[in-house]
């Protein structure tokens, strides 16, 4: 009797194949682990970018969700990784990373969002404030332009007082000097 290798294990005892699903994994796992710091130096200046409202930071919150679906991929590869019949055998080690690498995943998301909330809030704010601006702003323009007109108004109340007040003077004179002299053909009213 000769004995046949079980076809199951022959990939097992092969060292050329068995070293290329481990390089799969570690290039797997090299590229989560640097789009992971990719992204938490992204999530980094958004952070700081959103407390300085004044700058545009769209550009950097779409490289961040770039970053984040990119690292969905690694992950998901690396579950198919895992997840496929191959030559190098699953080892808890491994489902352990993968496991690490979605919490991870789930945190950063969860940041990005929290990160991405608050900018929100902070451009509203912002929005509110400057039109709250422009709206005080219009007010005292129009103001000065009612007041101008309240007070070119009262100006020519207090001219035709004044001119009534002269009228009345000059009328009060007449009067007077016509009662003093009546000889000059003019009626007294008595």
């Amino acid at each position: 009797m000769q004995r046949i290798p079980s076809p199951s294990l022959e990939p097992l005892l092969d060292s050329n194949q068995n070293t290329a699903p481990t390089q799969s994994w570690d290039q797997l796992r090299k590229e989560a682990r640097t789009l992971e710091g990719e992204i938490e130096n992204k999530l980094a200046i958004l952070s700081k970018l959103g407390q300085s409202t004044g700058l545009d930071n769209t550009g950097q919150e779409s490289k961040t969700e770039d970053l984040l679906k990119e690292l969905q991929d690694v992950i998901s590869r690396m579950g198919d990784f895992l997840d496929r019949p191959s030559a190098t055998p699953t080892n808890p080690s491994m489902i352990h990373l993968l496991s690490r690498h979605k919490d991870i995943l789930y945190d950063y998301t969860k940041d990005f969002r929290r990160v991405k909330h608050n900018i929100k809030l902070a451009r509203d704010r912002a929005d509110l404030m400057n039109q709250v601006q422009d709206e005080i702003r219009t007010f005292n323009s129009g103001n000065r332009d009612n007041a101008d007109y309240y007070l070119t108004e009262r100006n020519r109340i207090e001219n035709s007082h004044r001119m009534t007040d002269m009228v009345l003077d000059l009328i009060v004179k007449r009067m007077l000097h016509d009662k003093t002299y009546p000889d000059k053909g003019v009626l007294c009213m008595e």
